[in-house]
């Protein structure tokens, strides 16, 4: 996802070692597939047990401690439980992403629907926020008062005979407050990368101006295009690519153009780039 860090990483790996750079270069794909796989499994995990704790907080509600059950009586339908609160709702959506993303990934969708899958990968962002939400509800709780209520002492006015066992009374009843969620701890970090991808993205669309000179449709339904380049980027060879984007098509779509050949001029300080892509009708 984070393209410009992606270069840097190629740039100082090339510098570095050619061996590490080709494993580097030839494993990220993998690297990324998985990644998601063991998020979608981790998912799925997750999911079924809170389902199976949905069962079971309903079956099982007890009154005498009504602060820490998230039914609210007795044999409450469980599906209530998933789609009435807040970590329900949010792990429902961040599921029905999750599918969206895992279908439109297959190969076979992805070849012959790519704008779909481009737009739903999209979604990721909103999967974030969603998992920044789902654990604030404060569904998990812990016990405050350990010392005046040590678990598993009986109440006090209990009666009981003969017993051979030490006997703890409770002094008073458990009082209990919700766990601080953590969750964000290992979300802001990527967050703030992917934040600063896209905002070192905005500054350099609208550093370079191209123009377009000439375009020609060429046989093997290839386009074939001339740019002209304001300013001083001497840096850019043949064999490279560019990523171009046209507003009046998608505001989100880039594609890549194999750069064929550059021609700098220093009277004018311009730069003049022959640059080819080929399109894939279906």
């Amino acid at each position: 996802m984070c393209r410009s860090i992606n270069t840097l990483t190629h740039t100082t790996l090339s510098l570095i070692s050619k061996k590490i750079l080709i494993v580097y270069l030839s494993k990220i794909k993998s690297f990324h597939i998985t990644f998601a796989t063991t998020i979608l499994i981790a998912s799925v995990i997750h999911t079924l047990g809170h389902i199976v704790n949905a069962c079971n907080f309903s079956k099982y509600y007890d009154e005498l401690y009504e602060d820490i059950n998230w039914a609210e009586y007795k044999n409450q339908n469980p599906m209530v439980l998933v789609f009435k609160t807040i970590p329900g709702s949010t792990g429902v959506l961040m599921c029905i992403i999750l599918i969206l993303l895992t279908m439109t990934s297959l190969r076979c969708f992805r070849q012959f629907h790519y704008n779909v899958f481009w737009y739903t990968h999209n979604l990721s962002i909103i999967f974030l926020l969603l998992l920044f939400l789902h654990p604030l509800s404060g569904v998990i709780k812990q016990q405050i008062n350990l010392t005046e209520h040590i678990p598993g002492c009986l109440p006090y006015g209990t009666i009981f005979v003969n017993t051979s066992t030490t006997v703890v009374l409770c002094k008073e009843k458990p009082k209990f407050q919700n766990v601080k969620s953590k969750g964000w701890i290992w979300i802001i970090i990527p967050v703030i990368i992917y934040w600063m991808e896209l905002c070192f993205r905005f500054y350099n669309r609208y550093k370079y101006d191209p123009k377009i000179l000439r375009m020609y449709r060429l046989p093997g339904q290839t386009i074939y295009l001339t740019l002209l380049f304001r300013g001083n980027y001497s840096n850019f060879r043949p064999g490279q690519f560019i990523l171009l984007k046209c507003d009046q098509l998608s505001k989100l779509e880039w594609h890549p153009f194999s750069i064929i050949s550059c021609e700098h001029s220093s009277q004018n300080n311009n730069n003049q780039m022959v640059i080819g892509h080929h399109i894939y009708i279906n």
